[in-house]
Order: structure tokens, then C-alpha cells, then sequence
């Protein structure tokens, strides 16, 4: 078993503009939270250059984060295979404990071009991640190769939250 000491707070970054329930909250005790935003708009040439280029320019964007704020001792990335920048981000920047987080499973695709993205994605994860987690096997498996990963299961009872279970939906 491992874990972890802060030292100080934990920053965050973000991909949304919008303000978190606890952002507040969060800001109030010490963390920052650092936005960075894919393009939105409407225009079709600007989110074709999104998807091509975004991913780099929102590495750089990171590593400058990192660099400008750190030292951190580590950085926990728990967004899919966009982990796998954000932890080749993490290790250009020199911080030496870089964790993925894969919550979801990510079926194969009918589009070439996805697949390949998350290929390089996925090997980026297994190649800079110092520790890889995953929700279950399923999802740990969609990205990174078996036995690779360490899973770590939901801690709450789910059937506690079954409607099933109660006689009336009243019990609820």
C-alpha cells in the first residue's frame, strides 16, 4: 500500500469554464484551479484545428502550468486517454510521481483515426505513468495492457442506493 503526503495544497486543472460546486470552496483553502479549454465554437475549420493540434498546445499550456507553479510531487490525471498527455506533460516537467486514473472502459471505435489517437494515448499512459489505476479490469484494460494497472474498486455499497430493495419508492 502506498501513500501519498502533500505537503501545502493541491492545484487543479480543468477542462470547463464553468464553476464547480466546490470551487469556492477549494480556492478558500489554499488550492488553485487552472483552466484549460478546448475550442467550443461553431466553426468547423477552428475545431478541425482543435482536434489536430489542441492536444499539443494544451500539453504545452500544462507543462508551463506545472513549471510556473510547481514543484509538485506528483500529478494524478484521471481523464481517460487524455491522461496519456497529461502525464508526458507531467514528466518533461520533472515531477517524478505521475498516477493515471482510468475510470471509464473505451470500446473500439469504427474510426480509424480515434483508434490511432488513443493507441498513442495509451502507450503515452503505460510509458510516463509512475503508477496506473483503474475502476475495474474492463476499463483498465481499454487503455493499457493487462497487469499493468492496479484496480481499485468503488468504496461505496452500491446496493444501498438500489430502489429495488426498498418495498416503496416512499423508503427512499
Amino acid at each position: 500500500e502506498q501513500v501519498y503526503e502533500i505537503n501545502g495544497f493541491a492545484d487543479v486543472v480543468i477542462s470547463t469554464n464553468n464553476v464547480g460546486y466546490y470551487e469556492n470552496e477549494f480556492v478558500s483553502y489554499g488550492g488553485k484551479i487552472f483552466k484549460i479549454l478546448s475550442y467550443t465554437g461553431t466553426n468547423r475549420f477552428y475545431r478541425l484545428l482543435d482536434v489536430v493540434f489542441g492536444d499539443i498546445l494544451r500539453q504545452y499550456k500544462l507543462i508551463r502550468i506545472i513549471k510556473n507553479n510547481g514543484p509538485y510531487e506528483l500529478v494524478h490525471c484521471n481523464n481517460g486517454f487524455q491522461a496519456g498527455w497529461c502525464v508526458f506533460a507531467a514528466k518533461l516537467a520533472g515531477v517524478k510521481k505521475r498516477i493515471s486514473h482510468i475510470h471509464d472502459s473505451f470500446p473500439k471505435t469504427n474510426y480509424f483515426l480515434l483508434n490511432l489517437k488513443r493507441r498513442i494515448l495509451g502507450y503515452y499512459i503505460s510509458a510516463y505513468s509512475t503508477d496506473i489505476l483503474a475502476c475495474s479490469r474492463e476499463a483498465g484494460e481499454s487503455v493499457v495492457s493487462a497487469g499493468s494497472f492496479t484496480v481499485v474498486t468503488n468504496s461505496y455499497d452500491e446496493s444501498l442506493y438500489n430502489p429495488t430493495i426498498y418495498e416503496s419508492h416512499n423508503d427512499i
